[in-house]
């Protein structure tokens, strides 16, 4: 029940495994999961665990080699087992971000950026900002802050200034930014369907990593020494992480269940997050 739809595909035995394996409760019986396992040894993911005590998950990201993500009531668990954090808001939540003194970004229902932190003169303008234009998507890197509006621009607000590029047709429905250096690579999702990169300060503009007939849901982008690797997730449910590399095909993820939030850990697996589960895959 817990894959729905997502089980009745035309697919192979393999793939119907790995669907099955990935929405097993952590209690299962050891034996299901390892002969789940078994058929689905020819599939391009492996599960490295599944998670239901932080679900209903709306929001993810990644600080500081922590995976936080955000619940529906507005509390931000850091999924670290060497130091586990919980942070009640009291805020219900679209998206999450972190800067690198420890601020902890909030986008709420509203639009409005609420922060949890030391703050700085950067996050309070930016917060100013959102309080006369609310923003439909947030991130940060690299002590910048990127936030999407209904008009389909992307905003970077930086040590150096304000970049501004108009990337989607309609609302901007996800962000995502990687990098040390400012201005960081920002990716962005929009209701048109399209998922774009932009490097704020070069001539050209955003270019398409992936376009689609659904209204993208989130994404996520992280650093590897290949170059960006990329993941989205469009609201049919269709999951797809863009490695670097030339003659890399996509790989392709259907949980089921809605998929909410999306985040790439700096260990190489992808955190997929849902109303029921947490599901944490990896790339063989």
């Amino acid at each position: 029940m817990r894959a729905g739809q997502a089980l009745v595909r035309e697919q192979e035995p393999g793939a119907r495994a790995l669907l099955l394996l990935a929405a097993l409760p952590p209690g299962a019986h050891p034996g299901t999961r390892a002969a789940l396992a078994r058929l689905a040894q020819a599939e391009p993911w492996t599960v490295d665990a599944v998670r239901e005590d932080v679900a209903p998950v709306v929001a993810a990201t990644v600080h500081a080699g922590r995976l936080l993500v955000a619940d529906r009531g507005g509390t931000v668990h850091g999924l670290d087992a060497a130091r586990p954090v919980t942070v009640a808001t009291g805020s219900r939540i679209r998206a999450v971000a972190a800067m690198p003194d420890t601020t902890l970004l909030l986008l709420d229902e509203r639009g409005r950026l609420r922060a949890h932190g030391p703050g700085s003169a950067l996050t309070e303008a930016v917060a100013s900002t959102l309080a006369a234009h609310p923003g439909t998507a947030l991130a940060a890197a690299a002590g910048a802050v990127a936030v999407g509006d209904r008009a389909g621009s992307v905003h970077l607000f930086g040590p150096a200034g304000l970049h501004q590029e108009a990337s989607h047709r309609g609302r901007v429905t996800a962000l995502a930014a990687a990098g040390r250096e400012e201005p960081p690579l920002v990716v962005s999702g929009g209701a048109d369907g399209a998922v774009r990169r932009w490097r704020p300060g070069r001539r050209r503009g955003p270019r398409t990593v992936a376009e689609r007939p659904h209204p993208v849901v989130a994404v996520h982008t992280a650093d590897t020494p290949g170059g960006p690797a990329v993941a989205m997730a469009w609201a049919d449910g269709l999951v797809r992480l863009h490695r670097p590399g030339r003659g890399r095909a996509p790989l392709s993820f259907r949980p089921g269940p809605a998929v909410r939030a999306l985040a790439l850990t700096p260990d190489g697996a992808l955190a997929v997050g849902t109303d029921e589960t947490l599901v944490v895959l990896r790339p063989r």
